[in-house]
C-alpha cells in the first residue's frame, strides 16, 4: 500500500483530492488529512507516509515551509505543491525544497494521474531497493530481518546445471544459462501489478535467490511453474531444478529457509534432470535400478586397461543412472565407493582422494551426461596411465599461457567456455589442469586479480561510484562484486573507499 497525507486547510478541497486520489488505483490510500503544516508535521512524527500533497497558503505553517521541514528531516517522502494560482516565486522555493511537482486548483484528474503514476515507479523502486539490500544483508548474516518480521513472503531457489561440488563456477552451467535468459525480465512479466519480486545470486553464480511478495503459497507455486517452463527450454539443454519452500515466510527466517532449499538440492537433486522440488515433500521409493553389472563390466575394463571398453562402460553406467532419474548424491556415492575399493591398494589414498575431487569438479562444471560421461573416463584413464613428463611440460606451458590469457582479458565478459574456446580446449579438462597448476581455480584467479586491480581504482579516486568500478573490472553483478570483494579484503567496497 502507497500511503498520502492530503494538507489542505478547505474540507471540501481536502475531500474532493481524497477522491480522486483513492479513485485512480486500490493501492494508493489517503490515510490522513491535515489542516496545516504544523499539524502535519506531528503527524509525520508519529506514522510513515510515502506521498503528501500540500496547498500553499494555510494557517500556522504553509506549505512550503512544511516542504522544507519534510526535505530536511523525510527526504524520501515525495512531496506535490497545491495552489489557486501559478507564482513563480512559489515554484521556485518548492523546487528548492524538493518538490516533485506543482499542481493548479481546481485539480485536473489527468494531471493528477500523471502525476501519480511517476510517483508510483519511484516508491516501488526504492522500496525494493531498500528490501533488496536489506535481503542480502540479512542473508550475509550482517543484520537481522525484526524490522520486516510481520510481513510475509514466497521464496524459491533456482539451481541451474548440477548441483556444484566445487567453488569454480566461472563456467559453471548457471553462468551460460543466465547469459542466455533474463530471469529478471521473465519474472517480471509473470507477477501482477500488485506483486514484486527480488532475484540476487547465491552461493555461486548458478544460484538464484528469488523472494516474491504475494499474496498466498498458491502464487508462489503458479510463479514457479511459469519459470520452470521457460527455463528449461534453453537452446543449450542445461538441467534446471528449482526448490520451493511450502509456505509464506518473514525476512526473519528467510536464511534458514534458503539452507533447507539449498539441503534439498543437494540432496534430491536428479542426475541431468530437470524437476520442481518440495522442501517439505517426502521421498518417494523408488524402485530400485541394478547397475551392478555395469559396475562390474567398468572394474573388468579397468583391469585389462581397455580404453575403448573404459569409455563404453562409463558411459552405460553415467546412464544407468540418469535413465532411471537417480539422484544425483546417490550417484556421487556409488562413484566415490568404486574408487575407493578399486583403486586401494593400487593408487594412495591423497591420489585416490583427488580423483574423487575431480570427478566432483567435472559433475558440477558439465551441462550434459554425455560430456560427463567424457569426463569421468577421462579421469579413469589417468588413472591407470602413467605420468608423461612431457605432456606435463606441455600442459604447464598451456597453463602460463592461460594465466597471461587471463590478466590481458579480466575487464571482459570472460568465463571457462570462453577461455576453453580460445585455446581449443574442454573447458573441464583446461580448469581442471589450471587448478593442478596454480592451485586455485580459474575463478578464483580472474577474481583475485579484478578485486587487485578494484582496489588501484578505489585508491586513485575515492569518489568513484562501486557499480562503475565493478563494471570496469568485469562484474556485471554489483551485488556478486561487493560479496567477491568483502570475501576476499574482508571489507566491503563502501567501507574501503572512506
Amino acid at each position: 500500500m502507497i500511503k498520502v497525507m492530503v494538507v489542505e486547510d478547505e474540507p471540501p478541497i481536502a475531500k474532493s483530492i481524497k477522491n480522486l486520489v483513492e479513485k485512480y488505483k486500490e493501492e494508493i490510500k489517503v490515510i490522513h488529512i491535515a489542516i496545516n503544516g504544523k499539524r502535519a508535521l506531528e503527524k509525520l512524527m508519529e506514522e510513515s507516509f510515502d506521498i503528501v500533497f500540500s496547498d500553499i497558503k494555510m494557517p500556522v505553517m504553509d506549505g512550503i515551509e512544511l516542504c522544507k521541514n519534510i526535505n530536511e528531516l523525510y527526504p524520501n517522502i515525495i512531496t506535490y505543491i497545491i495552489s489557486g494560482f501559478q507564482d513563480f516565486e512559489y515554484a521556485r522555493l518548492a523546487i528548492k525544497y524538493g518538490v516533485s511537482g506543482y499542481l493548479l486548483k481546481p485539480i485536473d484528474p489527468d494531471a493528477l494521474y500523471e502525476a501519480l503514476d511517476n510517483t508510483i515507479i519511484q516508491i516501488k523502486k526504492r522500496k525494493k531497493d531498500s528490501l533488496r539490500e536489506y535481503l542480502i544483508n540479512v542473508l550475509n548474516n550482517e543484520k537481522n530481518a525484526k524490522e520486516y518480521e510481520e510481513k510475509m513472503f514466497g521464496a524459491f531457489l533456482i539451481c541451474a546445471g548440477s548441483f556444484p561440488y566445487t567453488a569454480d563456477d566461472g563456467m559453471l552451467p548457471g553462468h551460460m544459462l543466465y547469459e542466455m535468459v533474463d530471469l529478471e525480465l521473465d519474472l517480471s512479466s509473470i507477477i501482477n501489478e500488485y506483486e514484486d519480486f527480488f532475484c540476487i545470486t547465491g552461493k555461486s553464480v548458478h544460484e538464484k535467490i528469488v523472494v516474491l511478495d504475494v499474496d498466498n503459497i498458491e502464487r508462489v507455486k503458479i510463479i514457479v511453474s511459469e519459470v520452470f517452463q521457460r527455463l528449461i527450454l534453453n537452446e543449450d539443454k542445461i538441467s534446471v531444478n528449482i526448490c520451493i519452500y511450502d509456505k509464506l515466510i518473514s525476512l526473519y527466517k528467510i536464511g534458514e529457509a534458503f539452507k533447507a532449499m539449498r539441503r534439498c538440492l543437494r540432496e534430491k537433486m536428479p542426475l541431468f534432470r530437470s524437476a520442481i522440488l518440495n522442501v517439505y515433500d517426502k521421498d518417494e521409493i523408488k524402485k530400485q535400478v541394478s547397475y551392478i553389472s555395469y559396475k562390474n563390466n567398468l572394474i573388468l575394463a579397468l583391469k585389462k586397461r581397455n580404453l575403448k571398453e573404459l569409455g563404453e562402460c562409463t558411459k552405460q553406467l553415467v546412464y544407468s543412472f540418469v535413465d532411471s532419474s537417480a539422484k544425483q548424491s546417490e550417484f556421487v556415492m556409488h562413484i566415490e565407493k568404486l574408487f575407493l575399493n578399486y583403486f586401494d591398494g593400487i593408487l594412495s589414498l591423497a591420489k585416490i582422494e583427488e580423483l574423487k575431487n575431480s570427478m566432483l569438479f567435472a559433475i558440477s562444471n558439465s551441462i550434459l551426461a554425455d560430456e560427463f560421461s567424457n569426463e569421468l573416463f577421462q579421469i579413469l584413464k589417468d588413472a591407470i596411465q602413467p605420468e608423461n613428463t612431457f605432456e606435463k611440460q606441455r600442459v604447464d606451458n598451456l597453463c602460463e599461457q592461460l594465466g597471461a590469457y587471463i590478466r590481458e582479458n579480466y575487464n571482459k565478459n570472460i568465463s571457462n567456455t570462453d577461455i576453453a574456446r580460445h585455446f581449443g580446449m574442454s573447458a573441464i579438462r583446461l580448469s581442471k589442469q589450471f587448478k593442478d597448476y596454480f592451485g586455485m581455480t580459474i575463478l578464483e584467479y580472474l577474481s583475485e586479480f579484478r578485486i587487485e586491480m578494484a582496489k588501484i581504482m578505489m585508491k586513485e579516486d575515492k569518489n568513484a561510484m562501486i557499480k562503475e568500478i565493478a563494471a570496469s573490472v568485469g562484474f556485471n553483478d554489483q551485488y556478486y562484486f561487493s560479496k567477491t570483494f568483502k570475501k576476499l579484503t574482508g571489507v566491503w567496497p563502501s567501507q574501503y573507499l572512506k
